[in-house]
């Protein structure tokens, strides 16, 4: 299994060969609560009830979870099952330069377009109650939420920044775009089900249940941006901002009451959401017309031209 790239074996085996690493990673993950104990000398139950008004060195401790849990479960799987995989394995993943300068502003506006349209859409279903584990599951992800924006200092601001915007952007897109997307886009040669697929299994990993439809919508718009760039820079610029903006609302929008309802319901003035579907549309449009959408063996892992700069090489 290891004496040769992975790229080298059928679909199925590469899928279960991710699968294995990620269950790796996964499998040790409760461990990581362990060490955070450990480091931190805070109770893991005082981690684990962390709310808004717990102490800055209890949400402190469950920031540095977040941030290790991260890295374990969805940056690590993807780099190193690349490396694996493909003699180029930031090619392989899709680290490449944007086929157009314009695309990285067009993806920010079209992350920017839809970002009402979702706020809005988990607003209204946070009016509903489904009850049982589904409500007992969003309170818990609301409190730990609240927890990690209640940001009092600028250090607090950074930490927090890094753990919800910047390092989330980098590792989901690889999990999800650089290797889920990828991995479905070999079985289904169609864009449609590769992006499904990608997002469906985003929208679950999440485990928000009343902000599912907003996150489903988020991860097909993110794939189809790095299928139409060609460059995963993209999609993780636009998943930054989304991410990033609710964290630079809470912090300087401490003091605004307007900002405070709208972060604490999602509740939106109308037109809000109406100007974001027209950006949305546009830019998206845009993008269309200015495409330069991942190359026609980007399923079959750019062997050809892997293969022939090798044999020149000699190193194949």
């Amino acid at each position: 299994m290891f004496n040769r790239y992975w790229r080298d074996y059928p679909w199925w085996m590469q899928i279960m060969q991710f699968g294995l690493m990620v269950s790796i990673f996964w499998f040790f993950a409760p461990a990581i609560e362990y060490v955070i104990v450990l480091v931190t000398d805070i109770s893991p139950k005082l981690i684990r009830d962390v709310n808004e008004n717990s102490a800055t060195k209890v949400i402190n401790a469950v920031i540095l979870l977040q941030f290790v849990s991260a890295i374990f479960i969805f940056l690590l799987p993807p780099v190193l099952f690349a490396y694996a995989t493909h003699p180029k394995p930031m090619q392989y993943i899709g680290f490449r330069k944007p086929g157009k300068p314009i695309q990285l502003g067009l993806s920010a506006l079209i992350i920017l377009g839809i970002l009402p349209v979702g706020m809005m859409m988990t607003g209204w279903l946070n009016q509903l109650s489904l009850g049982g584990v589904a409500d007992k599951i969003n309170a818990q992800n609301e409190r730990i939420t609240k927890a990690m924006l209640e940001m009092t200092s600028v250090q607090g601001f950074l930490s927090t920044f890094v753990t919800i915007a910047i390092l989330p952007a980098i590792s989901e897109e690889l999990f999800f775009r650089g290797i889920i997307f990828k991995l479905s886009a070999k079985r289904y040669k169609n864009l449609v089900a590769p992006a499904l697929i990608s997002a469906l299994c985003f929208t679950l990993l999440h485990g928000n249940i009343y902000g599912m439809p907003a996150i489903f919508i988020d991860g097909i718009i993110l794939a189809v941006i790095y299928y139409l760039t060609g460059s995963l820079w993209c999609s993780i610029l636009a998943h930054f901002i989304n991410n990033g903006l609710q964290v630079a609302l809470a912090y300087f929008g401490k003091n605004n009451a307007t900002i405070q309802a709208i972060n604490d319901n999602n509740r939106l003035p109308w037109y809000m959401p109406v100007a974001g579907i027209l950006v949305f549309a546009v830019s998206m449009y845009l993008l269309w017309k200015n495409r330069t959408p991942l190359p026609a063996d980007w399923t079959d892992d750019f062997a050809g031209e892997v293969r022939s700069d090798e044999e020149e090489s000699g190193s194949y």
